[in-house]
């Protein structure tokens, strides 16, 4: 709940999930070195040797750096798998249509037809849907949003007795398994410890990947999907709704 909001204004918060997230700039970046540069993934390395290993010696650098010099960061780890043409979204697939993702043509038409948009509440005034904003982006480029840390928002939700369910397809590049799983890691949250050790004791098998969890904190990779997981694994995707509202375990 939010507690700086008058009781009406508060939204009773049973859970979150969050598909595929970013909250953290420094913590998750230097994963954008090991998707495409190694075999975490199961089907890379994706990129030329010598650009992995300019992108190597810049790993260590970035949590240094990167709060004062976000752009170079970018040219350093970021720009070198743009560069390549590869698909940011989907590394086991190439980059065709809007957003890498054809079926979002599709997505966007069917969002700004007026009856859906009246089924949904959205007020008449608001402009068109689109996938993604790059003028929202721009203003939240204006006062570095892109680096702001959200890991204690997070936190915050888990001491409030507020579950979270974490899925990631491991396939995706621009917000990765790997940098997930370095945030879930160390969170500074009171179920830390117990956390950690089922992430590096305890996972579990289940049909779309693994998974495991502590207390009201459960993590799911999604084996072979993009940034979409319900698109790229529905069945799959599905099953994991399906468990977390019934607040049973995958399998």
């Amino acid at each position: 709940m939010n507690k700086v909001a008058t009781l009406d204004e508060q939204i009773p918060l049973e859970s979150v999930l969050i598909g595929n997230g970013i909250f953290s700039d420094t913590k998750q970046a230097s994963s954008y070195y090991d998707i495409p540069c190694t075999n975490v993934t199961g089907i890379g390395p994706l990129l030329e040797s010598s650009v992995c290993e300019k992108m190597a010696a810049s790993v260590g650098r970035y949590p240094i750096i990167c709060q004062s010099a976000e752009g170079f960061c970018g040219e350093e780890l970021e720009r070198p798998y743009f560069n390549s043409g590869l698909n940011y979204y989907d590394i086991s697939r190439p980059c065709e249509g809007y957003l890498c993702y054809p079926i979002m043509n599709s997505i966007t038409k069917f969002l700004r037809k007026e009856k859906v948009r009246e089924a949904f509440g959205v007020d008449k005034a608001a402009p068109a849907f689109v996938g993604c904003s790059n003028e929202v982006g721009r203003e939240f480029q204006k006062v570095n949003d892109f680096i702001i840390d959200t890991r204690p928002y997070v936190a915050n939700l888990l001491h409030s007795g507020i579950r979270a369910l974490i899925y990631v397809g491991t396939y995706d590049w621009i917000c990765n398994f790997v940098g997930n799983e370095r945030v879930f890691g160390s969170l500074d949250w009171k179920g830390l410890p117990d956390f950690r050790y089922q992430q590096e004791n305890n996972k579990q098998v289940w049909s779309g990947g693994l998974w495991w969890e502590s207390g009201p904190l459960r993590y799911a990779r999604v084996n072979g999907a993009g940034h979409m997981v319900p698109w790229d694994k529905p069945v799959e995707a599905l099953k994991m709704f399906k468990a977390w509202l019934e607040k049973k375990e995958l399998d």
